[in-house]
């Protein structure tokens, strides 16, 4: 009706072309924006053909044919070839078959690649911001078998899709932050919020104060998601002391996460969490505690200083419980292969000189270990 009404108003005019155009993309955003500009630059030389101009020394203008063509060929393309009309469909057809073929795609890498070049970059703003609506109903709000099923490769395809497109997604949760915060509050979808966010900080402030509590609290206090959580603590001091306390709590069953929180590169690290583990093997009271604190102690092994290798092996020859244990000549020869494979033979007498055992330590065989 619009259109015919442009015509009937201006019967000489051709302006309610390039307005459907303008319409399309600002109503509908069939096409870009970028698309928008290129069909406006075409339709100008086309004006200029149809009305010939003139170019210093009375030249007819003449568009550049390899030009016009290129923008041609885009228009087609993004329009008919790569952009489908009903999101409804490609979402459905992305969900089908991403669940059908989840099993495939075990690296993060594989699923990116195949999800952009199948979907992703073949799709127009309009379509990727209602796919991204509807993964994050199916991931963080729908309780039900077959959401449970895919919510795993969902929670995937929809973190790729915030990493090809954030900023534009995050406009589109800032501008309905009531549909976005209406997530399911029962503890495994929190989980998976907890993830998104940790993952995606810049979301936050579009959290409401219900969740931000929910989903700090899970982030918190779980094993996958506590390195990712400082983005819930109020300064960075305190979530040091908190991963250092998750790390320490012999319940967690958390130490083999020791490297992961070493390569974090916090500030506080030796205070938080090295010298309490050296303390803690080095003061044993029996056996049985010196066997349990020094698989919490191995960890470390590859990031300790010479001064602390040094501190950590006198500690260890004034306390029989943790020299005349039965696991200690084993035990302490694993610490003597990493002292030699990482520092210089002189490094290495100044390390092991008091440790116990020292002269049949460094002379073990391979056979022997």
């Amino acid at each position: 009706e619009k259109i015919e009404k442009d015509k009937k108003d201006k019967p000489r005019s051709s302006d309610w072309e390039f307005n459907l155009v303008k319409d399309v993309m600002k109503d509908y955003e069939f096409i870009s924006e970028v698309l928008y500009v290129q069909i406006g630059h075409l339709k100008d030389l086309r004006n200029a053909c149809a009305h010939p101009t003139y170019k210093r020394g009375s030249e007819l203008f003449h568009p550049n044919p390899e030009q016009c063509k290129g923008m041609i060929r885009t228009f087609v393309e993004e329009l008919f070839a790569l952009s489908p009309v009903f999101h409804s469909e490609i979402s459905q057809k992305l969900l089908s078959d991403i669940a059908e073929n989840k099993n495939i795609f075990a690296k993060d890498e594989d699923l990116k690649r195949y999800l952009n070049d199948k979907y992703y970059l073949k799709s127009t703003d309009y379509v990727l911001k209602k796919l991204f609506r509807t993964l994050w109903k199916l991931v963080f709000r729908i309780e039900n078998q077959e959401c449970d099923d895919n919510r795993i490769i969902n929670f995937r395809a929809v973190r790729l899709l915030v990493e090809l497109r954030e900023y534009m997604l995050l406009a589109e949760v800032k501008g309905e932050q009531a549909y976005y915060n209406n997530v399911s509050h029962s503890p495994g979808l929190v989980m998976f919020f907890a993830g998104y966010l940790c993952n995606h900080p810049t979301f936050l402030e579009h959290v409401n104060e219900a969740n931000h509590l929910l989903v700090g609290n899970s982030a918190k206090s779980e094993r996958d998601l506590i390195l990712k959580s400082e983005v819930f603590f109020e300064n960075k001091s305190d979530w040091e002391a908190a991963v250092a306390t998750f790390i320490l709590t012999p319940g967690n069953k958390s130490f083999d996460m020791i490297p992961m929180v070493m390569d974090l590169g916090l500030e506080r690290i030796d205070e938080l969490v090295v010298q309490p583990l050296i303390d803690s093997y080095v003061a044993s009271s029996n056996f049985d505690s010196a066997d349990i604190r020094y698989e919490r102690l191995k960890y470390l092994f590859e990031y300790l200083s010479k001064e602390q290798f040094t501190g950590l092996i006198e500690g260890v020859a004034s306390n029989g419980q943790t020299s005349s244990r039965g696991a200690a000549y084993w035990d302490h020869l694993r610490m003597v292969r990493v002292v030699q494979a990482r520092f210089t033979p002189a490094g290495v007498e100044e390390i092991i000189e008091n440790l116990p055992d020292k002269s049949k330590l460094t002379s073990a065989s391979e056979d022997d270990f």
